[in-house]
């Protein structure tokens, strides 16, 4: 259920999924090869020089960096 605060409608991204603007732009863009099938992320609105930002890494995975970054402050 879409919430408002400030004067802003805040919505969950099923809604936005589901948000008729939203598709006939493709803004929800599918991930080939992640390790969830289905997965797709949110294309940045705006682009640089013209050009779309590109997925280049897959989001690490829940503590994947966690012993790096422990040991990189102490």
């Amino acid at each position: 259920m879409p919430r408002t605060w400030e004067g802003v409608t805040v919505v969950d991204g099923s809604q936005n999924a589901a948000d008729p603007q939203v598709n006939a732009t493709a803004m929800f863009k599918p991930v080939e090869g992640y390790r969830i099938p289905g997965f797709q992320v949110l294309d940045p609105p705006v682009g640089i020089n013209g050009e779309k930002a590109l997925l280049r890494n897959m989001p690490p995975r829940l503590g994947e960096h966690t012993d790096e970054v422990l040991q990189r402050i102490g």
